[in-house]
């Protein structure tokens, strides 16, 4: 730049001639200059999105050649139309036959948060091209894109799979090549974040989780073990190696990196196994000022203390102001609608049963923050947890794209922390609630799944209820123990 700050001038003293009549060609290696030299051309970059049209004379990746010139830069706000032309121009540029347009677009769109979503579409349409062509970076580049915009673009995520040996760790050719850890965490991670069900994925990690710990950075090490115990897999190579590792990792000082690692190791019920690298990683976690940790990471602080507590591990005492900064923050709710509204139809069902309960009821004697790890409905005198689990809860089928029954990790280590406090878990699937409702049988189907777990009522008040449900579907009544007394101890 300062050996050429004429050319510079001269490109933002004729912009507007530039844009205007200029070859699609010119203007993008213009904004792949700026990108690259960090060069900011006000007057140019105005002239280009009033003029972003001309680009559609040129060839695909002169359009994309500028999106990726604006997310290197990280300048959103000067270009809405040239991202608008993203999703005018989608089939232009997903046809091309150039997997690099369409990962370089892709990347660009997630790195400023620009939702695409016919975009996507079509990226997912051909996933099989881009999987069977495309390097092992830009395929990743995908994954990591869609689960960036939670865009579930399941064939991607499919073929992937069918892959997985290649894009975690093998090479196709001289040409296509793998063998960076980033790209096996960030496969791993994009995976986890759709709950997308990927188990060659996840089994290539494990199968090279020496290799991941020992090349990979604390970021590769700490994503992949965190995506590990999102989905629920069990990687105990993977922990190994983390333990090995301890003290370097340690030493790197990537607090989010250790708070996942730890996360992980309470999740997946291993912080016992690996209890003394659990305790340095919380000692480090805990002594970082509390003004770096975001909600996310403060409710990730206070499920680390609390699964730990209930597993019987001794973890140092949270500093007080760390405490208080947890204290006063909200848990955010990221379960969806259908999970929400589903819980408000059991807790229906369950008063017209007869079953006394409460909503949002803490499991332990003392409330955690923010409603944490709440208790959907129960009754605390019984110690009685109803779980509803929505969408949310459950892995993705890859190959259909539909919710699986497969609970993800989180899911699982709720029921785990409940049972270990001293509590009767009946977890409700929205599936199958879904299907009883249909079929007019839901106050039966929420009966026998209470029944199941114990749960003992007056045999006249279940006789009462299942009668009704016979008369409605003809189905038959469950057969109980007359001698059963209501509300006995569990």
């Amino acid at each position: 730049v300062r050996c050429c700050p004429n050319i510079f001038d001269f490109t933002e003293k004729n912009a507007q001639y530039i844009c205007e009549k200029g070859r699609p060609l010119s203007i993008a290696r213009i904004m792949w200059t700026c990108a690259k030299l960090n060069v900011h051309l006000p007057n140019f970059f105005r002239q280009l999105e009033r003029n972003v049209g001309r680009l559609k004379r040129g060839k695909p990746q002169d359009l994309v050649k500028c999106v990726w010139a604006c997310a290197t830069m990280g300048n959103k706000k000067s270009f809405p139309n040239l991202f608008a032309e993203i999703e005018e121009q989608a089939y232009w540029i997903t046809s091309s036959g150039k997997v690099q347009n369409i990962s370089n677009t892709a990347w660009a769109c997630a790195k400023l948060g620009i939702k695409v979503p016919k975009f996507l579409d079509l990226l997912n349409a051909h996933a099989e091209y881009i999987v069977q062509n495309g390097s092992v970076q830009e395929i990743v580049n995908c994954a990591w894109a869609c689960a960036s915009l939670e865009h579930k673009a399941t064939r991607l995520f499919f073929e992937a799979n069918k892959h997985a040996s290649f894009l975690v760790r093998g090479k196709r050719d001289d040409k296509f090549g793998g063998g960076i850890p980033q790209n096996a965490a960030t496969l791993a991670w994009s995976c986890a974040t759709l709950r997308i069900q990927a188990p060659k994925v996840f089994e290539e990690v494990e199968k090279h989780a020496n290799w991941i710990c020992t090349q990979g950075n604390a970021q590769d090490i700490g994503n992949a073990i965190y995506s590990c115990a999102i989905v629920g897999f069990h990687a105990p190579n993977l922990f190994s190696g983390v333990a090995q590792r301890a003290d370097w990792l340690i030493e790197s000082q990537k607090i989010q990196d250790l708070l996942h690692i730890c996360y992980a190791f309470v999740v997946t019920d291993v912080a016992r196994v690996h209890e003394k690298t659990f305790h340095k990683m919380w000692n480090t976690i805990i002594d970082e000022n509390p003004r770096a940790f975001d909600k996310d990471r403060m409710n990730q602080i206070a499920q680390v203390e609390a699964f730990a507590r209930v597993d019987g591990i001794n973890l140092r005492k949270l500093p007080s102001a760390l405490q208080s900064r947890i204290d006063i923050s909200k848990e955010l709710n990221d379960d969806d609608d259908i999970g929400l509204h589903f819980q408000k139809e059991i807790s229906m069902l369950l008063a017209r049963v007869g079953f006394e309960h409460e909503e949002e009821i803490s499991p332990l004697s003392m409330p955690l923050s923010g409603g944490l790890l709440s208790i959907d409905m129960g009754c605390r005198r019984r110690k009685v947890a109803i779980e509803c689990d929505g969408p949310t809860h459950y892995l993705i089928d890859a190959e259909t794209g539909n919710v699986t029954y497969t609970e993800n990790g989180p899911t699982i280590a709720k029921r785990r922390f409940l049972e270990r406090s001293g509590w009767t878990v009946i977890n409700l699937n929205y599936q199958d609630r879904i299907k009883a409702f249909n079929g007019g049988y839901d106050e039966k189907w929420l009966l026998e799944k209470l029944l199941d777990a114990g749960v003992k009522f007056e045999s006249r008040i279940v006789m009462q209820r299942t009668d009704s449900d016979s008369r409605r579907t003809g189905t038959k009544r469950i057969k109980t123990n007359h001698s059963q007394s209501a509300w006995h101890t569990l």
